[in-house]
């Protein structure tokens, strides 16, 4: 912590009993290390990498690692929401502060038996023939017609995987933000990013501009 820190009163954050309490301070915020209030730690705002608050979980990505705290663990109604913005309004202020270029509206996960992966790309054909198909799209989806085809000058604009690069381990992270700037470039409002994982996984992720 450093010394301009002491030099002001903290907003502190009350977490119910056991979990102890989140203080934002000048240059960064304390926080439990880890569930429970034994232990905590300091992290710099310029440190902070991004927020994602779920239904459940608020997760702050930051250089050491990722700091999580349940939703429901804020005694305050509305404490995390509360809290994701003063946070946010902290970091915007560092030197490098960060810009919220949009939100995450859905996110949705979905896994297979890895032995059926070979399919996957039927799979994907099939689900494109279905959503043109209004048979299926009433029955199935419950939607009065067909969701129609895919307006390919919307998928992958400025290229795939084999144009932009396919980084192990950050793939998702080269997607969403390639979303993101390109959202803003085209003026657009809402986009959606896909990504396969190991072992028969799948995500998919819609965001909005803000």
């Amino acid at each position: 912590m450093s010394p301009s820190d002491l030099a002001i009163d903290p907003v502190v954050f009350a977490l119910r009993p056991g979990r102890g309490t989140i203080a934002l301070h000048a240059t960064g915020f304390r926080h439990p290390r880890g569930r429970r209030a034994s232990a905590d730690r300091f992290t710099a705002y310029a440190d902070v990498t991004h927020l994602a608050l779920g239904r459940r979980v608020l997760r702050i990505g930051t250089l050491h690692g990722i700091v999580a705290i349940d939703r429901d663990a804020f005694v305050a109604q509305g404490g995390a929401e509360a809290f994701v913005r003063a946070l946010f309004e902290r970091i915007a202020t560092e030197p490098t502060g960060a810009v919220q270029l949009a939100r995450m509206a859905e996110v949705e996960e979905t896994a297979r038996q890895p032995a059926s992966q070979r399919v996957t790309r039927v799979l994907v054909l099939a689900c494109l023939a279905a959503w043109e198909d209004q048979k299926f799209c009433k029955e199935e989806l419950g939607l009065e017609g067909a969701l129609g085809s895919i307006d390919e000058q919307k998928l992958n604009v400025d290229g795939g995987a084999i144009a932009l690069g396919h980084p192990v381990g950050a793939s998702g992270t080269r997607i969403v933000l390639h979303l993101l700037q390109t959202l803003k470039r085209k003026n657009a409002k809402r986009g959606i990013a896909c990504i396969c994982i190991g072992g028969g996984l799948g995500g998919a992720m819609m965001v909005e501009t803000v």
